[in-house]
């Protein structure tokens, strides 16, 4: 499996970030890298589920409400 990040910078200044497919392995450090970059983007995130998305388990980290 090959993680990516594939992002896209809409015309509007909207950045959009797609992350199907990170490893188990990679996920933590995925996570504190959209954060991140959700704090460098003046702290807007909305997160969207793909019809496809699979629930997953987070070990050893959490995510604020209402994202």
């Amino acid at each position: 499996m090959t993680d990516e990040i594939v992002y896209t910078i809409e015309e509007d200044g909207t950045v959009t970030f797609e992350t199907e497919g990170i490893s188990g392995q990679n996920h933590q450090s995925a996570d504190e890298f959209l954060k991140f970059m959700e704090d460098f983007c003046g702290n807007e995130r909305s997160t969207k589920k793909k019809p496809k998305a699979f629930n997953h388990h987070h070990h050893n980290h959490s995510h604020k409400a209402g994202i």
